[in-house]
């Protein structure tokens, strides 16, 4: 059976996670975010 790595950041809209966030995705890496604010537009 075939396993994908699935990377979840919380707080991915914030300084900090935002920056985990680009640089998992800038490595090829899947990418889920989760906020609070679902309105909020997704710069990713």
């Amino acid at each position: 059976m075939e396993t994908t790595k699935l990377n979840v950041v919380t707080g991915a809209f914030s300084h900090t996670g935002k920056y985990i966030a680009q640089r998992l995705l800038s490595m090829g890496e899947e990418v889920r975010t989760l906020t609070g604010r679902p309105d909020r537009e997704n710069s990713f």
